[in-house]
């Protein structure tokens, strides 16, 4: 009598770790029994499926196929397990500014693979996991990393980028000291305002009569996430003091005079000012009774 066929297969030699089970294809006589003898491999005796997740990684370990018929005979095949690849990585954070320095992760599996990013809205490296955030849109992305190995795969980290806010005051003053209280401004709103002169923290109001004549620091603060400071000096000029100086009364015929006030440097004019540089003042210009000078 002839020996029984015990011919069979599997589809490959190599299984990974995360593989569906194989089950082999049998093309001799059917029915026999499957093994393995080093018992890493959990099989299936009656139909050679490999439970592959409770299977020991390596190999190549022996499956080996009985035949039950009249003759019976074994055939083998060898078939091995790989491990998956590690894809653990990780970003030092997982939020960034767009003003930051382009972060790069630390691979600490399987190195080699590639970076890529939901919706394609972060600029990435593929081979680096480099991120340009400046380039980037505001908003929360997966990054993912894939091994690409024999036996890839995938992990995946979720990066946010907001937005910075800009904190640049613009530019105010100088102001004298009896002028109106204003209120600062800045490219963006929603700060706090501080320094000499400062009267309400929240809305900027700066009133010069408080500040005091002199140049003052002022600050406005923006704070949270992404936030922002900025810092300008703003002059304010001492009022000028324009009180006349008593004068006269005058005979007509007495000789010009030069007015004076407080403060020198100003304008002066009315009827009998014949120098308004200087304040001359001619009585018989002006002629007999009472005149307005003004001095500005």
């Amino acid at each position: 009598l002839a020996v029984d066929d015990a011919t069979f297969s599997y589809s490959s030699g190599s299984y990974c770790k995360s593989a569906s089970n194989p089950t082999p294809v049998i093309s001799g006589l059917g029915g026999g029994t499957f093994s393995e003898g080093s018992g890493n491999i959990s099989i299936n005796p009656s139909t050679g499926e490999i439970d592959i997740a409770t299977s020991m990684v390596g190999g190549p370990y022996s499956i080996s196929y009985t035949t039950n018929g009249t003759c019976p005979i074994t055939s083998a095949v060898q078939v091995s397990i790989t491990a998956n690849d590690d894809p653990a990585f990780n970003y030092s954070s997982a939020a960034y500014c767009q003003s930051e320095t382009d972060p790069i992760p630390a691979i600490s599996g399987t190195s080699g693979g590639t970076f890529s990013s939901t919706a394609g809205l972060v600029f990435i490296s593929s081979s680096t996991g480099q991120i340009d955030l400046s380039a980037s849109s505001i908003g929360t992305y997966d990054i993912t990393y894939n091994t690409g190995g024999a036996c890839p795969e995938d992990s995946v980290f979720p990066i946010t980028i907001n937005p910075d806010f800009d904190a640049t005051i613009n530019a105010a003053g100088p102001f004298c000291q009896g002028d109106a209280p204003v209120n600062m401004t800045a490219a963006q709103s929603g700060g706090i305002w501080s320094g000499s002169g400062i009267t309400n923290p929240a809305s900027g109001t700066f009133n010069p009569a408080a500040a005091g004549s002199g140049t003052h620091q002022i600050t406005y603060d923006i704070t949270g996430t992404c936030g922002s400071s900025d810092t300008v000096l703003v002059i304010v000029n001492p009022d000028a003091d324009a009180t006349i100086n008593p004068s006269g009364p005058y005979c007509t015929d007495d000789f010009p005079v030069n007015l004076t006030a407080a403060q020198g440097g100003g304008t002066w004019s009315g009827t009998g000012i014949t120098v308004p540089a200087s304040g001359t003042f001619n009585p018989a210009v002006a002629a007999a009774g009472t005149h307005t000078i003004i001095y500005a």
